[in-house]
């Protein structure tokens, strides 16, 4: 169990302890204190030196080549992760974590003059939350235990709900407290100062060029397995959430060829658009296999386990959760795995397209003839027409871009959220960089995972959610990632006698909106439509309380097709946890 807290300048034994119980759930806290300072961490002793402390949440995955820079500065080699982290931060100060490879959050504290230093991994894989004044700072692996400092408001962020109910998620930084600030993946802070630092980011001019794509296909399955062993690191046993798809199976018949290995798939009887047994069922000689009936847990069916945390009001599939985590338990597993980032880093972007015609390359004619000319338009032409462009025709058309339940006037006062462009020349690059490190509805999932997996001494690890994978991918030709029109050629090339052929080849993606459909829909509509009626966001004047039942009445009406069923899951789980700790 891991996680780390901390407050500099304004330490109170009451403060301290109210941090402790509120993340109790994440272990035994080993505590380090100083004057007004005290530092928390659930996973290890701190690392203490004459002139600074440090707290981690962290896996670090090069740990030899550090030692071995260690050495160079006749520093002694390092095992646990805190104590690699030190004496990085021993060599190289606020620059350390550029030379860390792995998950982390850490903050390390100087013992004279108390200022601090925090950092966090590039993908945001580990959180870490901050709030802070003139002269004191709190922070924490939950945004929650920091509403116990006195200056901390539990005021909501009226932005971040919006936000969320649009995207079911927000920005890199804001939280949904307004007092609450997330410190963004590859960045530092450092405190009095307040001063962010990105310490990472793609290098633009970074190319990998092979002669075959068998070639591109052999580097990543080294680097994909790398990330794979890396993170079985400190298991006991493991297990993973498979579906029939590609990025879980392909995890899972990475980690069978190193460890024994459970897997935990969902299955349906009712609901069969929905199952995949077809496909989970190859991979039985290479998991012990548990099947998860899903229509035993019925979104909101466990109102206990669809309770939502202080922190967000995200939730996930809580109950059946809840009871896989339990099973792992008696099976003595501590680390799951997932496929979380596979649809993001291997997915490529059909805008190679506009690079081509930007080009004027001949292949361009090629692709119409293969794809049609309206799918080369709508990826070749359109990424370059103007965005002013773009917005006048939208206007002309009177697109409905949002419900009508949600309020157009606070539509109007909603800022947008726009994500950095990133320094790439290429429309497939710059698109393929935004799938890869713009990721908050991944993130949400990941810290879901951590959150929920914490009391049962689970840790969850995301191998594709690697930052050796990810500069590896944006280095390569876009096209080989894209391919010619097939999804993940680069996976299915590398996992070629891997994988089952049957998951290899598979061409279909299952989704689980029937299943949002029917949870929210029909069998738990009386909830539903209670929390609806004593809406909170409509009394807000967020959204149009006669509007929003009768769209969802006509959803009702009309289950098996698109019915604003996320919008609906974004306002239900958004309202339920509003009238949790607002009212």
């Amino acid at each position: 169990m891991t996680g780390i807290g901390g407050i500099i300048g304004s330490a109170s034994a009451d403060l301290l302890s109210s941090m402790q119980q509120t993340l109790a759930h994440r272990g035994k806290p080993q505590v380090w204190s100083e004057d007004k300072t005290a530092l928390i961490s659930f996973s290890t002793e701190a690392a203490v030196s004459e002139t600074f402390v440090v707290v981690a949440d962290a896996r670090i995955d090069n740990a030899t080549e550090l030692n071995e820079h260690f050495a160079r500065h006749y520093l002694p080699p390092q095992n646990a992760d805190v104590e690699l982290i030190a004496s990085a931060y021993q060599i190289w100060g606020m620059d350390c974590p550029r030379y860390l490879t792995g998950d982390f959050a850490f903050a390390v504290c100087n013992r004279r003059s108390q200022a601090c230093f925090l950092a966090r991994d590039p993908l945001g894989i580990k959180p870490i939350y901050y709030a802070h004044g003139d002269s004191w700072l709190i922070f924490a692996t939950e945004a929650q235990a920091l509403l116990h400092h006195p200056q901390v408001s539990d005021a909501f962020d009226e932005v971040m709900l919006g936000w969320y109910l649009l995207f079911q998620f927000g920005d890199e930084e804001r939280t949904f407290f307004r007092d609450i600030r997330a410190l963004p993946p590859a960045n530092s802070l450092t405190f009095p100062e307040m001063k962010k630092t990105r310490y990472w980011d793609i290098d633009p001019a970074k190319r990998i060029l092979y002669p075959a794509e068998e070639d591109y296909a052999a580097h990543f399955l080294e680097i994909f397995t790398q990330s794979v062993t890396d993170r079985l690191r400190g298991a006991d046993r493991a297990a993973i959430m498979l579906s029939g798809g590609l990025d879980s199976g392909s995890v899972a018949s990475v980690v069978h060829d190193k460890t024994d290995l459970h897997a935990y798939s969902f299955t349906f009887d009712r609901l069969t658009v929905c199952d995949e047994r077809e496909y989970i069922e190859t991979m039985r000689d290479k998991v012990h296999l548990h099947e998860v009936p899903l229509e035993d847990y019925w979104l909101f069916g466990d109102k206990a386990a669809y309770k939502p945390r202080r922190d967000t009001p995200a939730l996930g599939f809580d109950s059946s959760m809840y009871a896989i985590l339990a099973d792992m338990r008696e099976h003595g597993i501590n680390i799951l795995f997932t496929g979380h980032g596979g649809d993001n880093v291997m997915v490529g972007s059909p805008l190679v397209y506009a690079d081509q015609l930007r080009r004027l390359q001949p292949s361009l004619l090629r692709d119409v003839q293969r794809h049609g000319l309206k799918t080369i338009l709508k990826y070749g032409l359109k990424p370059v027409i103007p965005e002013w462009a773009l917005n006048v025709k939208r206007r002309f058309q009177r697109i409905q871009r949002y419900p009508e339940w949600i309020d157009s006037g606070f539509l109007r006062r909603l800022p947008s959220h726009q994500p950095d462009t990133p320094p790439l020349s290429s429309h497939a690059r710059r698109a393929m960089y935004r799938l890869m490190m713009d990721l908050p509805t991944v993130r949400s999932s990941v810290h879901w995972h951590d959150w929920i997996g914490q009391g049962y001494g689970v840790d969850t690890r995301h191998p594709f959610l690697d930052r050796r994978l990810v500069e590896f991918v944006i280095a390569i030709p876009p096209q080989v990632v894209y391919g010619d029109g097939e999804r993940k050629p680069l996976l299915r090339l590398a996992m070629r006698g891997i994988l089952p052929e049957k998951v290899r080849s598979r061409r279909d993606k299952t989704s689980f909106d029937r299943f949002f459909e029917y949870s929210l829909l029909e069998k738990e509509w009386v909830y539903v439509r209670d929390l609806m009626t004593h809406s909170f966001l409509a009394k807000m004047g967020i959204v149009v309380e006669d509007k929003l039942e009768v769209n969802y009445n006509i959803g009702r009406l009309n289950t098996g097709v698109n019915n604003q069923v996320n919008y609906f899951w974004s306002f239900l789980t958004l309202e339920r946890w509003l009238q949790e700790y607002y009212t």
